[in-house]
């Protein structure tokens, strides 16, 4: 009798076992899954930086209404400033010039 020795099978050209089109069917899947995910971030990134653009416009326009308010402030705090001076000055009448105020000066001029 011969003896037959058993040999591992050779491969079939183009052939893949089960568990190794599992295993590749596995990682393809993962990786649409990874590259699914990646474009929802960059749909929300998108997202984000149009908002930051909108947020930086709005912020430039408050900051120079924020300088117009100061310069308003500052133009009424100068008038009232010259106000209360004006009401602290002592009112000194000048001879020449007739008031209501000095009745009897007035009077006097007329009948003069």
């Amino acid at each position: 009798m011969q003896r037959v020795e058993k040999r591992a099978p050779t491969p079939v050209v183009g052939y893949t076992s089960p568990e190794v089109w599992q295993n590749q069917r596995q990682v393809v899947d993962d990786n649409e899954l990874i590259a699914q995910e990646l474009s929802d971030l960059a749909v929300k990134i998108g997202a984000v930086e149009d908002r930051l653009a909108e947020v930086e416009n709005v912020n430039a326009r408050l900051e120079e209404a924020a300088l117009t308010t100061a310069r308003a402030m500052a133009e009424i705090s100068r008038h009232w400033d010259a106000v209360y001076d004006a009401m602290r000055r002592e009112e000194v009448p000048k001879p020449d010039a007739s008031s209501e105020r000095d009745n009897a000066a007035a009077r006097k001029r007329r009948e003069g």
